[in-house]
C-alpha cells in the first residue's frame, strides 16, 4: 500500500469533490433560470468550507439535492477507472462520490430547516462517518490498498 500517495491524493480528491459539489449547485441554479451563481469560501470553526450562492431559485429542493447527487454521480466513473488502475486514486474518488451521494439526502432534508451551526456540525460528522466507514470496509474486504 502506498499510504504516502494516499496522503496526497485523498485531499486533492476531496477538494475537487467539494468544488464540483458547489459547481453542480450553480449549474442547477442556472438551469432554473438564475442569472448568476457564485462559489464562496468561508470558515466554520477552524475548517474552511465552500458554498454556492444563487439568486432566483425556483425549486429549492432540487437546488439542495443537485450538489451532492450530480457530483457524486460524476465522480463515480473516476472511482471505477481508479479502482482498475491505481487503487489509491480509486479509493479516494469512491469515498468522495459516496460521501456526496449520502450528503445529498442530508442537504435536501435539513439545509435551511435547522439552525445553521447544528447543520454544519452534522455536515462534518456525516463526512467523517462516511470516510471512517469506507476505510474500515476497505481494510476488511480489500485487504489494504496497493498501487
Amino acid at each position: 500500500m502506498s499510504w504516502l500517495l494516499l496522503v496526497y491524493v485523498f485531499p486533492l480528491a476531496w477538494l475537487l469533490g467539494f468544488l464540483l459539489h458547489e459547481f453542480c449547485h450553480c449549474l442547477e441554479a442556472m438551469r432554473q433560470g438564475s442569472e448568476q451563481c457564485s462559489i464562496k469560501i468561508w470558515k466554520f470553526a477552524a475548517i474552511p468550507s465552500f458554498f454556492a450562492d444563487a439568486e432566483q431559485i425556483k425549486n429549492e429542493g432540487l437546488f439542495k439535492l443537485a450538489g451532492g447527487l450530480y457530483s457524486g454521480l460524476l465522480l463515480l466513473p473516476l472511482a471505477v477507472i481508479g479502482l482498475c488502475t491505481c487503487k489509491v486514486i480509486g479509493f479516494s474518488f469512491l469515498t468522495v462520490s459516496i460521501a456526496n451521494l449520502v450528503y445529498s439526502v442530508y442537504e435536501y432534508k435539513l439545509l435551511w430547516k435547522i439552525d445553521f451551526e447544528l447543520y454544519m456540525i452534522g455536515h462534518y460528522v456525516l463526512y467523517g462517518t462516511v470516510i471512517a466507514g469506507l476505510i474500515i470496509l476497505w481494510l476488511l474486504y480489500g485487504g489494504g490498498i496497493s498501487v
